[in-house]
Order: C-alpha cells, then sequence, then structure tokens
C-alpha cells in the first residue's frame, strides 16, 4: 500500500478516535447534567443524542477495523505473491523430523 494511503488511513483513525472522545467526553458531561437536575435537556432528548451518537461511533468503527483489515490481508497476499515470483515457496519441501530422508 502506498504511503499516501496509509497516511491517509492513519489520519482518519485518529480523526475518528478524537472524534469519539469529544462525544464521550459531552455524553457525559450531559449525562451529569440531566442526572443532576440541571434541565438543558429532557431524559428522552439525552438517550437519542447518546443513542445517534454511539450507534455512529460503532459503524465509524466498524468501517476502519474492516479497512485495516482489508489492508493487512492485501499486504499478506502481496508480500507472498512476490515471495512465489522469487521462487522460494515454489520448491518442494523434504526432509523429515531428523533433516535427513532416507532413500528407498
Amino acid at each position: 500500500m502506498t504511503t499516501a494511503k496509509s497516511e491517509y488511513l492513519y489520519r482518519l483513525t485518529l480523526a475518528a478516535a478524537i472524534t469519539a472522545a469529544a462525544f464521550t467526553v459531552f455524553l457525559i458531561l450531559l449525562g451529569w447534567a440531566v442526572l443532576s437536575g440541571i434541565h438543558l435537556v429532557s431524559i428522552s432528548v439525552f438517550l437519542s443524542i447518546a443513542a445517534v451518537v454511539i450507534l455512529t461511533s460503532g459503524i465509524m468503527y466498524l468501517l476502519l477495523w474492516m479497512t485495516l483489515l482489508y489492508r493487512s490481508i492485501s499486504m499478506y497476499l502481496h508480500t507472498t505473491r512476490k515471495i512465489q515470483k522469487r521462487g522460494a515457496l515454489a520448491a518442494p519441501i523434504t526432509g523429515c523430523a531428523g533433516g535427513l530422508q532416507k532413500e528407498l
């Protein structure tokens, strides 16, 4: 994978982590305000906001995880193909546990 794509994925992951942290702090403060009796929003509005934020964060992290998993598999397959083209994996593996093979 090129460096530009790696940098893009890194920045996307960092943005997702910062966004999730900010939403977590927001939900904690809003939840504290609701529970302490400060009527900034009603409990139903708070729960709706929390549900949307949690669902969105979960979907975002699932997509990022799938992207990173795809990247890892692609890099593994690319490396394996490179080794096979060189012939390192094309040679048959012979021998036994002792390292010697008896001819019958």
